[in-house]
């Protein structure tokens, strides 16, 4: 009986086993090293979430007073415009008599307005949270009672009472 590997012959079983443990021993190594990317990936989250939270606990007592001083400047109203408080009470109280009057979509692009001020139509659908169609239809229902100012440039205000 002739001996395999004296005659060149290699057994197939043997070759394809060498070839299955380098391959185990890369996909080691590439699963070692996606490891320790994984961990410095997650300690350099933990640093940022703990730098954020510094940073939120420096700038709140600041972002605090901001809004507490815009607060004092919307009590006093828009020197620039001359409304005042009162002014702007009055004005509120007619255009929610409007939204009174006219429900569903009319009051849903008055209130959009009050609350953004002039707007676009895909503005408007997406506060309205409706089609296009029915910004445009509203619109021209607003137009038609004189409710909407021009403002250009495909956008919409209401008018000044």
């Amino acid at each position: 009986m002739a001996q395999p590997l004296l005659n060149g012959v290699i057994d197939p079983l043997e070759s394809e086993l060498t070839r299955l443990e380098n391959e185990n021993q890369m996909l080691r190594r590439d699963l070692a090293l996606a490891q320790e990317a994984s961990r410095i990936s997650m300690r350099e989250a933990g640093e940022l979430r703990r730098a954020v939270t510094g940073l939120r606990q420096i700038l709140t007592p600041l972002r605090n007073g901001i809004l507490a001083i815009f607060g004092e400047m919307d009590a006093i109203g828009d020197p620039t415009n001359g409304t005042t408080p009162q002014a702007n009470d009055r004005v509120r109280q007619l255009w929610e008599e409007w939204k009174r009057k006219l429900p569903g979509n009319q009051a849903n692009f008055i209130d959009a307005l009050l609350t953004h001020g002039e707007l676009s139509a895909a503005q408007l659908r997406v506060c309205m949270k409706c089609a296009n169609q029915t910004v445009y239809d509203t619109a021209v229902k607003l137009n038609r009672l004189g409710l909407l100012g021009n403002a250009g440039k495909g956008r919409y205000k209401l008018k000044e009472l």
